[in-house]
């Protein structure tokens, strides 16, 4: 998995320095930031941050996702690959799924703990297709409890899966073979 990963972050490193590219006045100056190593190598650290940042950005219902998880990467020093590539589980195909189970979990937790502060915004639709009555504000309630969830719970889970994956041991060839000495 390291060495596809490796094999993917040089190639499209590599484009980003394309001259085409740097030939572009414009785009030269917001690309040339992106070069430094530290946004694209993976370690655990960056991973975990960039995963954050993706999936935080994949609960938003907004489009151009995957540039503000670029952006943000840039700023909190995450792994942008990582964060890009965590943008896409908000499909085309899971946004609709995905949009109604954030309205039902605002709706859970509006019905439970209700703060009053989405009182302004409290309308009342209904889907075309679905025929399923929806609220404005259990919406944006449960967007902004699934993006805060999905974003502080990835961090833990980046290290944990580092903690439990067996580390590479040195070859046996480094190493002079021990043996037993036998006296006769």
């Amino acid at each position: 998995m390291k060495k596809i990963y490796l094999k993917l972050f040089r190639r499209s490193y590599r484009m980003l320095r394309h001259p085409s590219i740097r030939n572009v006045g414009w785009l030269n100056v917001i690309v040339k930031k992106f070069y430094a190593r530290q946004y694209w190598k993976p370690c655990v650290r960056s991973i975990a941050i960039g995963l954050s940042i993706g999936l935080f950005c994949a609960m938003l219902p907004m489009p151009f996702q995957m540039l503000l998880a670029a952006f943000c990467c840039f700023i909190g020093k995450g792994n942008i690959p990582v964060a890009i590539s965590s943008c896409w589980i908000s499909n085309p195909f899971t946004q609709l799924p995905l949009m109604y189970l954030q309205e039902k979990i605002g709706a859970w937790f509006r019905a439970h703990i209700d703060l009053g502060i989405l009182e302004k915004i409290d309308i009342e639709g209904t889907l075309p297709l679905v025929n399923q009555t929806v609220n404005l504000a259990n919406f944006t309630m449960g967007v902004c409890l699934t993006a805060i969830f999905m974003g502080i719970i990835a961090y833990p889970i980046v290290y944990l899966i580092y903690a439990l994956t067996p580390k590479h041991q040195s070859s046996p060839a480094t190493k002079p073979p021990i043996y037993p000495t036998d006296k006769i």
